[in-house]
Formats: C-alpha cells, structure tokens, sequence
C-alpha cells in the first residue's frame, strides 16, 4: 500500500516524538536515581569535610595564637623579643632552640598587634611541642627537645636572680609546669616536655594521670602555665586557683575541640628500623596492659 507523503511526514513525526520521550523519560530516572545516591552520601561526605575543616582551624590554631599571653610574656615579663628575632636563625637555634621554618616563620614566637596599635609577643602551642625537619618543614606534635625554654625566660628583667638561677637549672627540653603561676608550689621540679601526638584514644594524660582528656591537658596548658586569658576551671583536689577566672574572657576554651581534633589527627612517628628490641618491647607491653595495672 502506498503512503502518502503527509502520512509518511506525520508518521516521522511520530516517532520522533516518541523518541525523544523515551529520552527524556530516562534522564529523569537516571537523574532521580543520582540524587537518590548523592543523598545517601551526603551526610558523611559534609561529617568527612567538617571534620577536616575542624582539623585545619586546629592546625592554625596550634600554630600561631598566643591565647592572649603576649600581654604577660611582653608587658609583665618584658621578655626581649625584638632582640631574640632580630639575632641570626642559626645562632638562635643553636643557643637557645628556636627554630625557623621554610618560610621564615620562628616557630611558636607570635607578633600580635593589641587594640592600642602596641606590638607584642606571645607564645603558641607550637613553642614546645613542635620542630622543623631538615627541610625547614613543620613536624607537629614533637617537643622540641633542644628548646631551652628556662634560658629564655631568664632574659627577663623583671625576675629575680633567685628565679632566674632556678630558671637556668631546667636545661633543654624541660621545664616546671608550676614556675610562677597558680599552680606553683615552692619546688624546682623540671620534667621533660611531652609529645602532643598520638592522643586519640588515650583517657588519661601527664606523666602522672593527672588530667582526664587532651583538652583539659591542653586548656590547663595555655591557661595557667602558658599565662593565656581562659576560664580553665581546675579541680577542687589540685588546691589551686585560675585568678583569670570568672572575668568573662575566655580566648582558650572556644578553640579547645579544633586543637584536639588536630592533634588527634596526628600519628606517631614510625620508629626508626632497628632503634629498639621489639621482643622485649611487646614483653613490657604485656606487663604494662597486665601485671602492672
């Protein structure tokens, strides 16, 4: 049978018109069923991204606030800081164990300009608790083990010469948590700075148990040994008093969850091949976790 033109014209028509369709319909399915997927993921995607975002405030924060002591270090202990940065990177290391970074940065030392155009400076998280590799990189977590931090606190002109030969007794790497603050207790007793790696999962810090979680370790930190302005409120059995507290300031606390989240996110180094006996090493673990508790 023949067709005629129109009828063939109208057919094509037809068809394409189911075509496209047929098209369209599976767009919509295929679209529909991808906001389905991206819905499903959605929720740990955004937990994924806001941890990581809490981590890179962490970092920043670890690295470069001062908390408000530089008002103390600058103001009360009038520590010599345009001196100390103004002497050369490698001398300042190699006297003192301040470090420098790869981008020029000195590590934990922070310049801070106050509400009445004055420049001060304080120190940061980073002061103790962090080194530069050979490359000028920046390694989080390791105390700096070479940092004299009692010399530095030596130059001060407002301390005492009794207070500045115990000063000077610490040596590198360690320091009294109760020198001239609340918590001092009249005994020159300097430990060895801690690592502040590998806390994730671990209930009890300091070198005697003293305090129950990362944040309240480092809150206690930067409140009261580090002079920062916080509203660190420190257990009845400690005997002591935060003379900070209740003044409504509290630059310390706010920023706790982001420093413990970046110092959580920090592994411990792997230990070097052949550094230690691992027979013996899994031996002590097992009394450690063991007999010993």
């Amino acid at each position: 049978m023949r067709i005629s033109n129109r009828s063939g014209i109208i057919w094509g028509v037809v068809a394409l018109l189911v075509v496209i369709a047929g098209i369209w319909l599976y767009q919509a399915v295929a679209g529909n069923r991808d906001r389905n997927s991206n819905v499903a993921k959605k929720p740990q995607e955004e937990s994924s991204q806001s941890t990581q975002t809490l981590v890179m405030q962490g970092m920043d924060v670890f690295r470069y606030d001062t908390y408000g002591n530089e008002y103390y270090f600058t103001d009360t202990l009038k520590l010599p800081f345009e001196t100390l940065l103004a002497t050369p990177a490698d001398t300042r290391e190699k006297t003192l164990g301040v470090m420098t970074d790869n981008t020029g940065k000195v590590v934990g030392i922070q310049e801070v300009t106050g509400d009445d155009g004055k420049k001060r400076w304080g120190i940061t998280c980073a002061f103790c608790h962090s080194v530069v590799n050979q490359n000028g990189e920046r390694l989080d977590g390791i105390p700096n083990t070479r940092l004299n931090v009692g010399a530095i606190l030596a130059l001060s002109p407002a301390l005492d010469n009794a207070k500045k030969k115990q000063l000077l007794s610490w040596g590198p790497g360690r320091l009294d948590v109760t020198f001239n603050n609340e918590a001092e207790d009249g005994v020159n007793n300097p430990a060895v700075m801690e690592a502040a790696f590998g806390t994730k999962g671990i209930k009890y810090f300091n070198w005697n148990g003293s305090f129950e979680s990362a944040a309240e370790r480092s809150h206690f930190t930067m409140d009261i040994v580090g002079h920062g302005n916080g509203e660190f409120k420190p257990p009845e059995k400690w005997g002591i008093t935060n003379q900070d507290l209740g003044d409504g300031i509290d630059l310390i606390g706010p920023k706790m969850p982001a420093v413990v989240a970046y110092l959580e996110s920090i592994d411990p180094p792997a230990p070097n091949p052949g550094s230690f006996d691992q027979a013996r090493a899994a031996s002590g673990e097992a009394i450690f976790e063991g007999k010993a508790n």
